[in-house]
């Protein structure tokens, strides 16, 4: 079988929420756990199971739309994670950088970052390092087994910095211009899973000042 036969994958986009039909049971239980989709109350939920399943011509057509892609991974029996799923997650890895997608000799770039969508209303200025390659989070565990794909540049962390400084966010906590959001005074940050990593770690040169690991966590890097 292709490497990719058993994987489902979960795409983000500007407008909605969708997946590939290919392995479409692993997305839609990777939906159910993110409380996107109740099989209980199908209409009540923002998971359309019939719209938002895609065939291949129609991903292809909306791929410069996708903000983040996740390949969703078989949820494995109690104990059998280490022994069975580990090892594909950690073989699409190999195969995504053998394919030039990430690591050292990546050469994807967003279009935005070099500026070849300037005419669609984006930004004149991208912030640093945004655009440039894919930036991976995996192989995960949990919720359910899993690898993020996000524009390089762009994770929980960047969203949080941009999010202080915006005035808005300043006004709504009644601060002046010239103020800044300390994250160490006015910050906590919860996770469960690595691509939380981000929001643990420095942001502006300090860390938030509570930050805390979920108890059903088994990600040990949220530990340091």
């Amino acid at each position: 079988p292709a490497l990719l036969d058993d994987v489902g994958l979960f795409l983000l986009t500007s407008a909605d929420l969708v997946g590939y039909e290919k392995a479409f049971e692993h997305v839609e239980n990777y939906a159910q756990v993110q409380n996107i989709w109740d099989p209980n109350d199908p209409a009540g939920s923002v998971w359309n199971r019939d719209a938002n399943r895609l065939s291949r011509d129609e991903l292809v057509r909306r791929r410069g739309d996708v903000l983040q892609a996740v390949f969703v991974f078989r949820t494995p029996a109690p104990g059998e994670y280490k022994a069975t799923i580990k090892p594909r997650q950690d073989e699409v890895l190999r195969a995504m950088e053998r394919w030039g997608l990430v690591g050292a000799g990546s050469n994807f770039r967003y279009p935005a970052a070099a500026g070849e969508r300037a005419d669609e209303g984006l930004p004149a200025e991208i912030p640093e390092g945004v655009g440039c390659g894919v930036a991976v989070k995996g192989p995960m565990e949990q919720p359910v087994p899993e690898i993020d794909l996000t524009v390089g540049g762009v994770d929980k962390g960047q969203a949080l910095q941009r999010f202080f400084r915006h005035e808005k966010v300043k006004a709504y906590l009644n601060m002046g211009e010239d103020q800044e959001i300390d994250p160490e005074v006015h910050v906590a940050v919860f996770g469960d899973t690595r691509n939380d990593e981000p929001m643990f770690g420095p942001m502006g040169g300090s860390r938030a000042g509570l930050r805390v690991v979920m108890p059903h966590s088994k990600d040990e890097t949220l530990r340091v």
